[in-house]
């Protein structure tokens, strides 16, 4: 139970940094 809720929380992470990166180089290309 514990790992698969680990595993769910990192994919989480993962996806989270996905979306500020690219949010961040939206950013960069905007300015």
């Amino acid at each position: 139970m514990v790992e698969m809720e680990m595993k769910d929380t990192l994919e989480l992470v993962r996806q989270a940094q996905d979306v500020v990166k690219s949010r961040f180089l939206l950013c960069i290309l905007v300015t």
